[in-house]
């Protein structure tokens, strides 16, 4: 069955269901709530019936922001209960550090410090409250960080605040006896990265050292071929310091195990492509946003990526990059039999939603550009 929002499924085929999506009270942009809010309680007992194996929340789905500690304590207590009435697990907890107005600079990235320290006690909250549940995974979204004021600060200081935030959370998560999964999650309106598990939870900073690129050697390699300095050209130098390559540092200095299992690195996108074609593409809008392809020279920066492991053969991991048009294989056998597609259909990459929005637009060769701010850091 193809996936459905605020349906996700592990390997075991256990259907797990956020109760954000479920309890969707129908709010547009402009306008106002269209339905009533629905009771977890009452969201537990019917995804039970429907089959589900376990429900997913924000800390605010559950325990209403503002509650207070009895009134929090009244709220798990009935939802413990019904958990244990209908078998339902919580495999994943996370915190909403995005919906208050307090948020609108970022949370563990703000300027304010008391809004930093309310973020982090939010969520260290957040954490014991998973685990008095049962789940074994907590999920960090930085959704906010970065996304409505990306000059109102420094980016290496916003660095060092979101890695302090994440060393105090794999702290507390540390002191728990009970054991949890700490990942780290991209928001899903930027080019969605994977997830990322810190299993072997250990001190892990921003990369500064070693083989780990640091942003300011980074910067040194682009600006050498660019030509200019990274104050002339800040949304690149940004682009830089989040670039899949530190993520890719990341994995291979926190997790070396998982990073020697590497054969491949897709997005989302280009592994529903995979699943389709049995064949790693992508396209040169997404691969651009990489932070290691060349979009004046059209080809990978194997050169960046050799400051993440200098030793590694980097050319059989990453996809053939296609044009948006050009072909990128047929549908598989297999992959129509479950689609209930016909076999051999042409499936071609396409390209990323804001290279897309800027055809729309009509930007062609001859136009200048068209500023896009990301949505999320």
């Amino acid at each position: 069955m193809p996936a459905l929002p605020g349906l996700c499924s592990n390997a075991a085929g256990q259907i797990h269901v956020r109760t954000r999506a479920v309890g969707n009270r129908g709010k547009a942009p402009f306008g106002f709530e269209v339905r009533e809010a629905l009771d977890p309680v009452h969201t537990v007992h019917k995804l039970a019936q429907l089959g589900a194996y376990g429900v997913n929340f924000h800390n605010d789905d559950l325990v209403p922001f503002g509650s207070t500690l009895a009134e929090r304590d009244a709220i798990v207590t009935r939802f413990r209960r019904a958990l244990d009435d209908t078998g339902m697990k919580v495999p994943m907890a996370t915190t909403n550090l995005f919906a208050h107005p307090v948020f609108k600079d970022g949370a563990f990235v703000a300027n304010d410090p008391s809004v930093r320290r309310y973020a982090l006690k939010k969520t260290l909250d957040a954490i014991d409250l998973g685990v008095e549940l049962g789940a074994q995974i907590y999920v960090m979204w930085g959704g906010r960080e970065g996304m409505e004021c990306d000059a109102a600060k420094d980016v290496r200081t916003a660095l060092d605040r979101y890695a302090e935030a994440c060393n105090r959370r794999c702290e507390r998560r540390l002191r728990r006896p009970a054991a949890m999964t700490l990942r780290r999650l991209r928001s899903p309106d930027s080019s969605t990265d994977s997830l990322l598990s810190t299993r072997k939870v250990e001190r892990c900073d921003r990369p500064s050292s070693g083989t780990t690129p640091s942003p300011r050697k980074t910067l040194r390699v682009w600006s050498r071929e660019s030509g200019r300095t990274p104050g002339q050209n800040a949304a690149a130098a940004f682009r830089l310091l989040h670039s899949r390559s530190r993520k890719l540092a990341w994995l291979k200095r926190c997790e070396p195990d998982a990073f020697s299992r590497l054969h491949h690195v897709l997005l989302p996108h280009d592994w529903l492509t995979y699943q389709m074609t049995a064949g790693c593409t992508t396209d040169r809008g997404d691969a651009s946003g990489t932070g290691y392809w060349s979009g004046i020279d059209d080809q990978w920066r194997f050169d960046l990526l050799s400051l993440v492991d200098a030793s590694r053969d980097w050319t059989n991991t990453l996809p053939v990059v296609r044009q948006a048009d050009e072909p990128a294989g047929t549908i598989t056998r297999a992959a129509a039999k479950h689609l209930r597609l016909s076999a051999g259909i042409l499936v071609v990459p396409g390209t990323g939603d804001n290279m897309a929005a800027a055809l729309g637009l009509g930007v062609n060769a001859e136009s200048c550009f068209v500023p896009s701010r990301h949505a999320a850091a």
